[in-house]
């Protein structure tokens, strides 16, 4: 037996069939719980005997709900977790020997599993899932242990049983309880969702939503809930604490005084304005809570200051209306601290940053900023001046010495030796240094006292107190070269551009002149005349001249000296111009050069040294000729040329294209005396070399040839080995055939023109025209030796097909006569020329000029290659009567094959001959009939008989449809 408590895994299997009889015989397969130590597995088929003789039953309660799975061969497998419980026995004993049952046992009854789906007593289990009662197995009958075993809205009451009601402080699943009753949670006044008791919505969460208290809100709480006291509702319908940012009266709409023109502050009215001034924006005042410009003695502004009399809030910062801490403006005017409005440190006051700002006479302390008497070289004063650069005091700058004067604040002047004048005279906030009196007050070199201040200027009407008046408008004493005294002139000469000499020469009684004492006392140019004492153009030997040289040694004159014929620094001009050293004055000194072309022909300039020398380089170029060698050469050889000083050229006669020197130069000249040969594959062509690769002008060097009429070809050929010549290396370079003249073909082999054609070594398609017979070029006119292809020629005289004539223009075997009255047929008429019996070729087709056979035999044509009229349907037909035969007529194009006097097709009427040379032929006469064989006569069609025309029809018919009635 097993124990009480023991845990089984039993697998009931069943056939199907038992389901609706009982379960019959049971097989069970246990499987031990991992919990509980192994049991030995009881033996359901019959009840165990104890050792006392008394057996027990086991009943099977199982755990879960039994799963019952068919599977394919119709059994049905019961899974399911069971405890086994022993119990007494119900009906009877085990008969030991007998294995029978008790009298009362029947159909075994299965117990519930006491869970959610299956509670009760055994037979009657119950699913508790949605019960309204409770949804947990609670003594085996569906009840609650908890809120969460009960339905939305119901409380576990003590019973174990579900209930609407939650008096007591039970709690209830999900809304919330309002003392008595379980409610949804989600009014305003009754607001919950974690089913405890419910809370009443306020303050800053008026509104319910979800079972939670939320700062929701709707302004006036029409339509939703408003705010609680301290809370008024935002622009997003949020409850906000009521404060600057959020103001306005409980429940009603939150403004921000922020953004307020009237102020800052959420006053006690919920409305936003201001307190007290500094509440406002800078420079406004307060007044009856509202800010704004307005002010008065009692309401003062935010900074700045009031204007009492405008009533106005100011920013206080100018001078007549200074923010000087008080709440009315003050004045800076005429402050002796300064009349300028401060703001320094915070502090606003009168004080000073400039001179001006304080009264005159005194200075602006840079670092107090008030104005004080003090004064130094940085610290000037408001007029006057300053008595000293360093601890100065300011002066009036006119009182007291000539010593302490000045208008503009600086250091006061001293007017002894001042040019202006000796003394101080009045002038704006001071004086300035003058004159009262002349010549008193100003220096000697003045002129005149005028406006206070002496003039020291000369002019024509200001005349010095001594001396004479230089070129600057100021006095001189007249001494000086710049400005000489000359007696009987007031202005001062300036002899240091004068011709005469530039010194001042003193004479008797400042009778001063400008004069020279040497040469170098005159102008470039001149010498100096001793004697007189002037600058003059004639020189000598003893009389030198200043720079350049003198003309002769004797009565010469001074010239520049930079002059090839008249050069030299020294005494004596020297004549360049035939000088071996050069042509050119160098520097104003000596002969030299400095180019070729200052020295004689075929010469250098060397010029390091300013020489001329024969001597070359490649930049010390020649005099004409050119440099060969390191030596200047004449330049006119072949071998070396060259006319402009530079290296000389080779023209390489016989390799190049210039090999002609002329003038100098390289040339292309050539076949005359003394040129050079053409070469380096250029050829000599009409007195020129040129290149040698085209064909009117081929050669590699000496003459061109001409390949054009070339008889070994037409074309420059330029091998390997430099022996350019004319030749050919296709048929094309060689003589075409023309009339009579018969064509050439090329000889790859030697690349020469020739009329042998056949053969291996011949170029490809025969010969240039014509064509070849028997290995020779033929012109390819004959009949018997036709072609312009430069093929085999084509022998006409044999052929049907085309004609027996070759045709010049191309080549072709044809025809050319058509007329069978009074000419002869150009086509063979032989009797082995026949398409069929009797069918010989006897037509010309003029348009092609190839015989063919007359469409009266109703051959097919091919295109519009029809020699009898048109190609219809590849059938070849006639034109009919009065139609045009063709230019010249063909009367092979007319059915009736007779063409009339005026080149038309035309029938012959009854009686008529129809012999064309061809015997009678019927299709000549407008009844298609004819006589006897050799009668040639057209005779009548009678009735129902063919006919062309109804000229053809006998007597009394008519002619319809090709027939004669």
């Amino acid at each position: 037996m097993a124990k009480m408590g023991t845990k089984w895994t039993l697998r009931i299997v069943l056939p199907l069939a038992l389901l609706g009889a009982g379960l019959g015989s049971v097989g069970c397969e246990t499987t031990e719980d991992p919990e509980m130590p192994p049991v030995p597995t009881p033996d359901l088929a019959k009840p165990k005997v104890d050792s006392g003789g008394v057996k027990e039953d086991l009943t099977v309660v199982p755990e879960i709900d039994m799963t019952i799975v068919e599977d394919d061969d119709m059994t049905v497998v019961v899974e399911a977790d069971m405890t086994i419980l022993p119990t007494d026995d119900i009906g009877g004993t085990d008969d030991i020997g007998g294995g029978g049952s008790d009298a009362g046992d029947g159909p075994a009854v299965m117990p519930c599993g006491n869970t959610q789906q299956s509670c009760g007593a055994p037979g009657a289990c119950q699913d508790c899932t949605g019960n309204q009662g409770g949804q947990a197995c609670v003594a085996l009958k569906c009840g609650c242990n908890s809120s969460s075993d009960c339905p939305k809205g119901f409380a576990c009451q003590a019973n174990g049983q579900c209930d609407p009601t939650c008096a007591g402080g039970l709690a209830c699943n999900g809304g919330c309880c309002d003392g008595a009753n379980c409610l949804v949670g989600n009014d305003n006044g009754k607001c919950g969702g974690d089913g405890k008791a419910c809370a009443a919505c306020g303050g800053a969460t008026p509104t319910c939503t979800a079972g939670a208290c939320t700062a929701t809100c709707v302004i006036g709480g029409m339509g939703g809930a408003a705010c609680g006291m301290g809370f008024c509702c935002d622009a997003k319908n949020q409850c906000a604490a009521i404060g600057n940012g959020a103001c306005g009266l409980a429940g009603g709409a939150c403004n921000d005084c922020s953004k307020s023109a009237n102020g800052p502050t959420c006053l006690m009215n919920g409305t936003c304005g201001c307190a007290k001034a500094a509440d406002c924006a800078a420079n406004q005042a307060c007044t009856a809570g509202v800010c704004g410009a307005a002010c008065d003695m009692n309401t003062p502004c935010n900074g700045g200051c009031c204007d009492v009399a405008n009533k106005k809030c100011l920013a206080g910062n100018l001078q007549a209306s200074c923010a000087l801490g008080m709440a009315a403006c003050g004045t800076c005017v005429a402050n002796a601290m300064g009349t300028a409005c401060l703001t320094i440190n915070a502090k606003t006051f009168c004080g000073c940053k400039v001179a001006a700002d304080c009264a005159v006479g005194f200075s602006c302390d840079a670092v107090t900023n008030v104005c004080t008497n003090k004064c130094d070289a940085n610290n000037l004063c408001n007029g006057g001046c300053c008595s000293a650069a360093v601890n100065g005091t300011c002066q009036k700058g006119i009182e007291g010495t000539n010593k302490q004067c000045g208008n503009n604040g600086g250091l006061c002047a001293d007017c002894t030796g001042n040019p202006n004048g000796k003394v101080c005279v009045a002038l704006g906030n001071g004086g300035v240094c003058g004159c009262a009196a002349f010549p008193a007050d100003c220096p000697i070199s003045s002129t005149g006292c005028v406006n206070k201040v002496c003039n020291n200027k000369c002019d024509a009407n200001n005349k010095c107190q001594f001396g004479c008046c230089g070129g600057n408008g100021a006095c001189s004493n007249g001494t000086v070269a710049a400005a000489c005294l000359i007696t009987g002139m007031a202005a001062c000469v300036d002899c240091t551009t004068n011709n005469a000499g530039h010194l001042c020469r003193p004479g008797a009684m400042n009778n001063n002149a400008c004069g020279c004492d040497k040469a170098a006392d005159c102008a470039v140019g001149f010498a100096c005349n001793v004697v007189s004492h002037l600058c003059v153009v004639a020189c000598n030997a003893q009389q030198a001249c200043n720079g350049g040289c003198c003309s002769a040694a004797v009565n010469g004159q001074c010239l520049a000296g930079n002059a090839p014929t008249a050069c030299g620094a020294a005494n004596a001009c020297v004549d360049c111009s035939a000088n071996v050293g050069g042509h050119a004055c160098i520097n104003g000194t000596s002969c030299g050069c400095n180019k070729s072309s200052d020295c004689g022909a075929l010469q250098a300039c060397d010029t390091v040294k300013k020489l001329c020398t024969n001597v070359c380089t490649a930049n010390q170029l020649c005099n004409g000729g050119c440099c060969s060698g390191g030596t200047c050469a004449v330049g006119s050889s072949n071998t070396a040329c060259g006319g402009v000083g530079g290296a000389c050229l080779d023209c390489k006669p016989g390799a190049s294209a210039t090999p002609t020197c002329t003038a100098g130069v390289c040339t292309s000249a050539c076949g005359a005396l003394a040129n050079g040969v053409c070469g380096g594959g250029n050829c000599c062509s009409a007195g020129k070399c040129v290149g040698g690769k085209a064909d009117a002008t081929c050669g590699y060097t000496g003459a061109c040839l001409k390949c054009g009429n070339a008889s070994t070809g037409k074309k420059c050929l330029v091998p390997v080995n430099n022996n350019w010549s004319c030749g050919c290396t296709q048929k094309s370079e060689c003589f075409a055939a023309a009339g009579n003249q018969a064509g050439q073909t090329c000889d790859t082999n030697s690349s020469t023109c020739t009329n042998a054609c056949g053969y291996a070594g011949a170029a490809a398609g025969g010969c240039n025209g014509g064509c070849c017979l028997g290995g020779t070029c033929r012109p390819g006119v004959a009949d018997n030796a036709c072609g312009v292809s430069g093929g085999q020629c084509n022998s006409c005289l044999d052929t049907c097909n085309a004609g027996p004539k070759c045709n010049a223009q191309n080549g072709s075997c044809g025809c050319t006569i058509a007329n069978l009255d009074g000419g002869t047929l150009s086509c063979n008429t032989a009797n082995s020329c026949f398409v069929n019996p009797n069918a010989f070729r006897a037509g010309c087709n003029l348009a092609t000029n190839v015989c063919c056979v007359p469409g009266i035999y109703n051959l097919k044509g091919v295109g519009n290659a029809c020699c009898t009229g048109m190609d219809v349907n590849g059938t070849c037909t006639c034109n009919l009567n009065g139609v045009n035969a063709g230019a010249p007529a063909n009367p092979w194009n007319c059915c009736s094959l007779s063409v009339a006097g005026n080149g038309t097709c035309q029938c012959l009427p009854n009686g008529t001959k129809t012999n064309f040379g061809l015997g009678a032929e019927p299709r000549a006469c407008c009844s298609n009939h004819v006589g006897a064989a050799n009668s040639f006569n057209c005779i009548c069609a009678t009735k129902g008989q063919t006919a062309q025309t109804a000229a053809g029809c006998c007597a009394n018919l008519m002619f319809a449809n090709g027939l004669c009635n």
